[in-house]
């Protein structure tokens, strides 16, 4: 047996494995769509899958009299749909089917039929629940009556059988009975009439992927001269399916793996000969785009495997059009995009391999990479409405229920199939249709942003970050933009890249990187522990000129990092320039950070109460009530004070935070709270008298400056989504805030924020960012440790730049891909 040639099987191997991928998660999607009727429950996304395997389960097994055979089928296909993905991505926490809800569900079915289930601990694979699905059907009576007796269960019975062969493919389990039915062509004695032609060339599809896995040159060659003479013969009959689409693409592939074709000949038939099949299908769905998708970025990984022949141009125009058809997507199906199901996890993983070949090719790939990564960090609606922990306003949450209503009505096979016969019908309704209900939504989700708030457009618009807009809004500041994003290859494990935008407007995007040391050290480990990471980090050619600020968007783990006490030379970045940081660069509102300045209104918190009583560490806050001008009054512990005439304060009953912002919005500058945080990301809880949640804090009026001198508030958490206490801070009208990464002592937060809070009472000129810079300052002059300094950050919503303030002389704009050095 001859082996395939190491590259070319790679490069084989890498393009079923994705497609593989992207068709699973749209199965997964659409069982889990199907089994929880929409989507709509108000649960986050990881756990939706399981509870809609769960629930198939639960309705399989009922007693038949009230669940019909292909009923249970269908509830066989959507969790074998869901065990496949489960296994595919590589999530191996946990069960793909939560055991203790399957007994809720059934806990008034006189006697469930569990025969499913392989019994003990092991849970069933896709191949065991499609096998059971196949033996309800009778598939492997070895008489063939039971096809002639139930003809209903035809096409249903070729269903179940591609999904079983190719979960037994794909499960690796090459001594199992699927292989048998390839092997032996059983298909021709369930595919008996002219109306199932096209599963035939689906039944080939699986054979030829079978033989790719294989791996024998001889094997692959032998079937292809074979079945070649009835392939192009039949081909042609196939219509409105993407059936002969998908066999050229398996031909083509495999003709290639065998040496038969050139590099330049597969990459013909990946951007011609398949695509031109694939759109005599349905070309109006999901679907259709994956596999158009799917073709696009396999042409990518050809060119680029031949780059010689194809050269970098190629490679980036075929890299934008695979993203395009990504963009398409998420831009149709606006939950779907902005949600962390299977299909939206594979489809930022497809993001993923075009980033990796933006990066490849910096001259070229760089501005595509920055947009890249700006989708893959967009803002999500799907949190408010999904999440448990976030209270909405009711005429907001109806709203997006609605959204994801409408959405429904594009997505569900039942709606899609009455679909198909109303196009057949009078196409121009049908279209017509199709428009109000893309219509609709768009009106929907304006509602929403109007009943949330100007700001919040800023921060849950679906920008494309063109390079051009974040040049204006940028106005001349150096940017460094930060996004994680799994590859195809690996989906479960995430790889960072990086956008260095210079001060003359030129984008450099390089990754993936390595993984940076997360873990903080201490004493004098603490500036080698710095060191490390601005190496990492911080690009060669960063300038960071004195007197600018250098705004940086993190993404994920970055959002740990003490960005201020990274290293340049041998000066912190707190020493040569101001640092804010933003939750996404496009988003960058067009206003200024203006001075911090009073009046100020403040609440410190020294000892947390739990029912009555004492709870957590004390906060030691003696500068900070210092910075104030006040003194405690015995056994005080917390303080909620107001500027009043002179250096002293006045203190205020210590009430709900909300209530006092809402009382003195309109007469107040600046804020400073200090408490302690627990939590991270839109899970965040600061410990006041009235704990403060993320979900609240959305809708307060904060102050335009707001320091919140607290462990974590400034942690946007490990979701895409930037929705966090700072962010809410600011999507309530603040224009910067300054908050805690990590733990902090108490010391360092009382030198700072004492600093800060002196200033503002004496009038300064300096914004809240100036201000935390001028405060690191004197903790070097003092000799802190910057490992724990530079745990305060600020983060700001705009940076002041208006269209057109960004005009620079002829020739001023660096060519893109190039960097100024130091």
């Amino acid at each position: 047996m001859t082996a395939p040639d190491p590259g070319r099987a790679r490069l084989v191997r890498r393009c079923l494995q994705r497609y593989e991928m992207l068709m699973t998660a749209h199965q997964a999607e659409t069982a889990t769509r199907i089994g929880q009727g929409g989507r709509t429950q108000a649960s986050p996304d990881e756990d939706a899958l399981q509870r809609a395997a769960s629930i198939s389960l639960a309705r399989i097994s009922e007693s038949t009299a009230a669940y019909d055979t292909t009923k249970r089928v269908e509830g066989l296909i959507h969790a074998a749909s869901i065990a496949l993905v489960t296994d595919h991505m590589g999530d191996t926490r946990r069960k793909w089917y939560d055991e203790k809800s399957i007994r809720d569900l059934l806990s008034e079915v006189p006697q469930p039929d569990l025969s499913w289930a392989p019994g003990g601990n092991a849970s069933p694979t896709a191949t065991n629940l499609l096998e059971f699905a196949l033996n309800l059907l009778g598939h492997f009576s070895h008489d063939g009556q039971a096809i002639e007796r139930r003809v209903d269960y035809l096409e249903l019975r070729v269903v179940v059988l591609l999904a079983w062969i190719r979960a037994g493919r794909l499960e690796s389990d090459p001594g199992g009975r699927w292989s048998e039915s390839l092997r032996h062509r059983h298909d021709e004695l369930v595919i008996p009439a002219s109306g199932l032609e096209h599963y035939r060339w689906r039944f080939e599809y699986e054979r030829i992927a079978a033989l790719c896995a294989a791996g024998s040159v001889e094997e692959i060659d032998a079937y292809l001269e074979q079945s070649d003479p009835s392939s192009r013969k039949e081909l042609g009959r196939i219509a409105e399916d993407w059936s002969r689409g998908k066999v050229l693409f398996g031909r083509s592939v495999a003709q290639y793996l065998s040496g038969a074709t050139s590099p330049a000949e597969l990459l013909e038939a990946l951007t011609h000969e398949i695509p031109d099949a694939l759109y005599a299908g349905k070309n109006d769905s999901v679907g259709y785009l994956i596999h158009q998708l799917n073709a696009k970025l396999c042409a990518m990984d050809v060119a680029s495997s031949a780059a010689g022949e194809a050269g970098a141009g190629a490679v980036m125009r075929l890299a934008q059009e695979a993203m395009a058809d990504i963009e398409l997507i998420m831009k149709r199906w606006r939950i779907l995009a902005r949600s962390s199901s299977s299909l939206t996890s594979m489809l930022l993983a497809c993001l993923g391999d075009i980033a990796v070949v933006c990066a490849a090719h910096p001259a070229l790939g760089s501005e595509t990479g920055f947009r890249l990564a700006t989708m893959v960090k967009q803002s999500s609606l799907m949190h408010l409405l999904r999440d448990p922990a976030v209270e909405l306003p009711k005429v907001v949450r109806r709203q997006l229920v609605r959204i994801n209503e409408q959405e429904q009505l594009l997505w569900d096979p039942n709606i899609e199939s009455e679909a198909r016969e109303a196009v057949r019908a009078d196409y121009e309704a049908a279209l017509e249709r199709a428009m109000a209900t893309h219509a609709d939504i768009a009106k929907l989700e304006k509602k929403v942003l109007s009943a949330l708030g100007p700001l919040m457009i800023d921060m849950n618009g679906l920008t494309d970050g063109a390079p051009d807009d974040v040049r204006s809004r940028l106005g001349g500041a150096e940017a460094l933009d930060f996004v994680w994003i799994a590859t195809s290859a690996n989906p479960s494990a995430k790889r960072w890249f990086r956008t260095h935008i210079s001060a003359t407007g030129g984008f450099t995007f390089t990754g993936p990187h390595r993984p940076f040391p997360r873990k903080r050290a201490q004493g004098q480990a603490s500036l080698a522990w710095l060191r490390s990471l601005s190496q990492l980090l911080l690009p060669p050619g960063l300038v960071a000129a004195e007197e600018t600020t250098l705004l940086i968007s993190p993404h994920q783990a970055h959002d740990e990092v003490p960005w201020p006490a990274l290293l340049v030379g041998d000066a912190h970045l707190a020493e040569r320039c101001s640092v804010a940081l933003v939750p996404s660069l496009p988003n960058l509102a067009r206003e200024s950070v203006g001075p911090a300045s009073g009046p100020g209104l403040a609440q410190l918190v020294e000892q947390g109460m739990k029912n009555g009583r004492p709870h957590g560490q004390r906060l030691r806050l003696d500068a900070e009530l210092a910075s104030w001008g006040y003194a405690p009054l015995p056994g005080e512990h917390v303080h909620t004070l107001r500027d009043a005439t002179g250096r002293n304060s006045q203190r205020l009953d210590s009430g709900d935070i909300a209530t006092l912002l809402r009382r003195h919005s309109e007469s107040t500058g600046f804020l400073h709270i200090a408490a302690h945080c627990s939590g991270k990301g839109i899970r965040q809880t600061i410990n006041l008298p009235h704990d403060l949640t993320v979900s609240q804090a959305f809708g307060l009026p904060w102050p335009p400056s707001v320091l919140l001198a607290t462990c974590y508030s400034g942690q946007l958490g490990e979701d895409s989504e930037p929705l966090a206490l700072s962010v809410a801070v600011l999507l309530g009208g603040a224009t910067a805030v300054v908050a805690g990464i990590g733990e902090i002592a108490d010391s360092v937060a009382g030198f700072l924020s004492s600093r800060i809070v002196a200033a503002v009472r004496e009038g300064t000129e300096l914004s809240l960012p100036d201000l935390l810079r001028a405060a690191q300052r004197a903790a070097i002059a003092e000799q802190l440790d910057p490992g724990e300094w530079g745990r305060l950050v600020a983060y700001v919503r705009g940076n002041g730049a208006e269209v057109g303030d960004t005009e620079m002389p002829h020739g001023a704009r660096e060519s893109v891909g190039e960097s100024t050095s130091c």
